[in-house]
């Protein structure tokens, strides 16, 4: 029973993991490329992230003045 338990849980993480790209294909037309192209930009938003750059992270506003 456990093991039914268990497999039902992996089962719907893969649906909620997997499920608005399903959307996205069967809804829009063209949902192929758009479902790729959302996957592949939130891939590389992740991968940004845990490389802990961030939005800025090649500026140095230290010494930055603001002309009012």
């Amino acid at each position: 029973m456990q093991s039914v338990l268990r497999s039902m849980g992996v089962m719907g993480e893969a649906a909620r993991r997997v499920g608005p790209y399903l959307m996205l294909e069967m809804l829009l037309p063209g949902g192929t490329v758009l479902a790729l192209l959302l996957f592949l930009y939130r891939r590389s938003s992740a991968a940004r992230l845990a490389r802990g750059a961030t939005l800025f992270s090649h500026r140095d506003f230290r010494n930055s003045t603001i002309a009012c």
